[in-house]
């Protein structure tokens, strides 16, 4: 049990809490993520263990409808993992952020691919056509520059198709290598885990 001397560094520790929790907040902000998923992310960066549903809602102040769909946004792109404990499900934020990075890129990579690719096979016969065979040379000149863009702007998706699977795959760490004493901070990650199963089992918490 902490004495009285102990109280500073628990308002210091505090405060240190709510800085990289709003820290964690603005780094989904700047994907432009809800405030409801802002928040969720925020309040669960800084928890040493994993939190339920109910304790996700009473640290955020949100409904439980808004919870829901904050979780299951965060769940989605790969920043929070749900775990089953006992009869219930918890959730922690993925602290491999290499892992979780990759994945989140690379879904954004391939979802813009898929929306540019799809858009411009429907209209790659017209323009076609049009540079072809229309009878005003402006008509034809305008749908030549379209057809150029296009046909550009898929050599670049197709490169970062490439990309994507660069990053898919992990082989972007054998030109960039991840920094050393990486294991050791997931270690922290691991112990702190194993300290709440214990808690647990003593009914703790």
């Amino acid at each position: 049990m902490s004495d009285d001397t102990d109280v500073p560094f628990r308002v210091s520790l505090e405060h240190a809490r709510e800085e990289l929790s709003r820290a964690s907040e603005q780094t989904m902000r700047v994907y432009g993520y809800p405030e409801s998923v802002v928040r969720i992310y925020g309040a669960l960066s800084v928890c040493r263990i994993p939190l339920t549903f109910d304790e996700v809602m009473s640290r955020v102040g949100l409904s439980r409808a808004s919870v829901n769909n904050g979780l299951r946004v965060l769940i989605d792109i790969g920043s929070v993992v749900k775990l089953r404990e006992t009869n219930r499900n918890v959730y922690v934020v993925e602290r491999n952020f290499f892992k979780n990075f990759a994945a989140f890129i690379v879904r954004n990579l391939r979802e813009e691919r898929s929306v540019y690719m799809r858009t411009t096979e429907e209209v790659l016969p017209t323009l076609e056509e049009v540079a072809a065979s229309a009878a005003s040379v402006h008509e034809r000149e305008e749908a030549q520059f379209h057809l150029a863009q296009v046909r550009q702007n898929r050599l670049f998706y197709d490169w970062l198709n490439q990309f994507a699977d660069f990053l898919e795959t992990g082989k972007v760490f054998d030109c960039l290598p991840k920094p050393a004493g990486l294991s050791a901070m997931q270690k922290v990650f691991a112990d702190a885990q194993s300290l709440d199963d214990k808690a647990k089992l003593r009914g703790d918490r």
